[in-house]
């Protein structure tokens, strides 16, 4: 059986290509891209960016998407906003819990 090796930092920037920071009237179209390259990516593509790690901000895409204040996704996706603020302001991926419970989110998102 090979051996599954991870993706490099490279590798998942590229899947995960969005700023880290969401701008004020941009986010919508980034929001956009996101979806369609969830909906049109394979399975294992999938898979393997969900497990190389969500980055922090895709909280705030995800806030903005479902209308609701970022304190209230932290609590959907069971993460302290404090640990979210460090990993966001460090540039750094969500913990693999809360990561997974982020795309969960994004692909029950109604409309999707």
């Amino acid at each position: 059986m090979p051996t599954v090796v991870p993706r490099s930092a490279a590798d998942r920037d590229s899947f995960w290509s969005i700023p880290r920071s969401v701008p004020s009237r941009a986010w919508e179209a980034t929001w956009l891209r996101l979806v369609d390259q969830f909906i049109n990516c394979d399975s294992f593509t999938l898979y393997k960016a969900v497990e190389d790690g969500v980055p922090a901000v895709v909280v705030e895409y995800i806030s903005r998407a479902l209308n609701q204040p970022t304190p209230e996704v932290l609590v959907i996706i069971g993460l302290p906003e404090t640990r979210y603020r460090r990993k966001l302001e460090a540039g750094e991926a969500l913990p693999d819990a809360a990561g997974h419970r982020a795309v969960a989110l994004m692909l029950n998102r109604p409309g999707f």
